[in-house]
């Protein structure tokens, strides 16, 4: 009799890696790396056949299908500039971040409207421009982000009316009284010493960081967990310590000495349109936090989080 053989194949096994991209508090599951190029991961998403692509370094997403764009609330981000990562001089690590291009504007129902073309949202209280940022899914700016960006504009020569750092002023937005209310972010001031705009050194732009109108901030460095200013400022705090120049110098705008106590108002950013020199990227002022005024508005940021 013929002996019988063992016909089973061995077993072998495959390790398969699959990740989930965590936004805006959504998520999507079963993504698979497609191939890499140049800090350029392509991930694909077999199940639906879709894709998108991210900037490793800075967990940024490049482009992707447009549905799954839509699934990560991503699909507009043509508003947004991206922050990067910086330790400021006091030492603070700001993590990069994502930051509204302009002031927030006001759709139907309240809610938030991120346009060049729509005019800021004013006449609003600090607590309900917080309510307002959470109820979109984002938060307000906080006072450690601002001064990363402010800094970051401050080191670029196309942001100096001189046009190398430090000659001349950074453009300080509208500031000199042309008009006589806020201005949308695609306003153009006929003096051209009043540019809105002010560019990162990845090359995005941003509107709207000094004059035409103040903006609420959450005071994360002498706040409380409300975001009100808690103490005063100390000699070494990053709020006034890291503009690289003094109080209305360069485009700074005004800037409080240390010691000043504006505890249990609210910062505020950036200048409106009338207030000449105290106008500026640095500028830094204090609001009763109960106040609206038809010069202070609001933006939104988001954190990176893939």
């Amino acid at each position: 009799m013929a002996q019988a053989h063992n016909t089973a194949s061995s077993l072998k096994l495959t390790e398969e890696r699959t990740f989930t991209a965590h936004l805006q508090g959504r998520k999507i599951t079963g993504l698979e790396v497609a191939s890499e190029w140049e800090g350029l991961t392509k991930f694909l998403h077999p199940a639906s056949g879709q894709h998108m692509i991210v900037l490793m370094a800075e967990s940024r997403i490049v482009t992707g299908s447009v549905s799954l764009m839509q699934s990560l609330g991503h699909d507009d981000q043509q508003h947004w500039v991206t922050v990067p990562e910086r330790v400021l001089p006091s030492g603070l690590r700001v993590p990069s971040f994502q930051y509204a291009k302009y002031p927030c504007s006001k759709g139907a129902g309240g809610k938030i409207v991120l346009s060049p073309s729509e005019k800021p949202w004013v006449n609003i209280k600090f607590a309900a421009a917080v309510d307002a940022c959470t109820a979109a899914g984002y938060q307000l700016a906080r006072e450690s982000q601002e001064l990363a960006i402010r800094l970051d504009v401050c080191e670029q020569d196309i942001n100096w009316a001189g046009g190398k750092v430090g000659q001349g002023k950074v453009f300080q937005g509208l500031h000199k009284g042309t008009v006589s209310s806020a201005q949308t972010a695609d306003f153009v001031s006929s003096d051209t010493e009043e540019r809105s705009w002010h560019q990162l050194s990845n090359g995005e732009r941003v509107y709207g960081l000094a004059g035409n109108v103040y903006t609420w901030v959450h005071d994360d460095i002498q706040g409380n967990e409300s975001g009100l200013i808690a103490s005063a400022f100390a000699k070494d705090s990053a709020s006034i310590a890291t503009a690289p120049y003094p109080s209305k110098q360069k485009g700074m705008g005004y800037i409080p000495e240390s010691g000043t106590n504006w505890s249990g108002y609210a910062l505020v950013r950036g200048g409106c349109w009338d207030v000449g020199d105290y106008a500026g990227v640095f500028r830094l002022y204090y609001v009763w936090p109960d106040s609206d005024y038809d010069s202070v508005g609001f933006r939104c940021t988001t954190p990176i989080s893939l």
